[in-house]
């Protein structure tokens, strides 16, 4: 997940330093995935760096979120999002849940990319499982672009799965903290920008063969003699 202030154009994702403190907080405890699947969410260090500077000034500016899906020069009409506000970051760097989300606390202590990446995967099923209903969600347009005016606070971004000539597009989820603190300027971000990642599958090409059984169970009567 890339994300862009105006006219800045691409720019890589990366690290600029590392938190010394590290987030603590309980999440779901009783749930557990079987499966890992991949996908892409920020560093969370990275994350907390940024919004510890953001939460630590009162702020009611609505912030101007554009979700851009694309894949190349090909926009991906039609794609549908859901954002769920699950919470704040205090001014101590903890994540404060939202209800119903504080309500399945998990420990990651000390959690790195795949424990993050696990915990996102089950948040989004059991976003799914407990049919919540988003905070904002919309389609992607004929640009490929969806707007949202939200409020400050952490984000967590789910999209559906949609086909575009022939080929089905999988999004990754991905968390968003609203607004986004730029440290090089030291200015708050209240038009953000996001990019979302995904995998492409495409059916096979050529003829399939599909043999079909029918299984047919035949009772015979008993025959009594007389």
């Amino acid at each position: 997940m890339i994300f862009r202030t105006p006219g800045e154009g691409k720019r890589k994702n990366r690290i600029r330093k590392r938190l010394p403190e590290r987030i603590c907080f309980r999440f779901f405890a009783a749930l557990r995935l079987g499966t890992c699947l991949l996908f892409a969410v920020f560093l969370w260090n990275r994350l907390l760096i940024e919004a510890s500077a953001t939460w630590l000034i009162p702020s009611t500016t609505p912030v101007q979120f554009t979700i851009v899906y694309e894949d190349g020069v090909t926009k991906l009409s039609g794609a549908k999002f859901s954002l769920y506000h699950i919470g704040d970051v205090n001014s101590s760097r903890q994540l404060v849940l939202d209800s119903p989300f504080s309500a399945y606390p998990i420990d990651l202590t000390g959690a790195g990319r795949e424990e993050w990446n696990t915990y996102a995967l089950t948040l989004q099923s059991y976003i799914t499982g407990s049919h919540l209903t988003p905070t904002h969600e919309g389609v992607t347009g004929a640009d490929g672009r969806l707007s949202f005016t939200v409020a400050k606070g952490v984000y967590f971004i789910i999209g559906e799965d949609v086909e575009i000539s022939g080929v089905k597009y999988k999004t990754s989820p991905f968390f968003v903290f609203l607004p986004e603190y730029n440290a090089t300027t030291n200015q708050y971000l209240y038009q953000v920008f996001a990019y979302p990642k995904f995998t492409r599958e495409k059916p096979p090409e050529g003829e399939i063969e599909i043999k079909v059984f029918k299984i047919v169970n035949v009772c015979f009567p008993c025959c009594n003699s007389t």
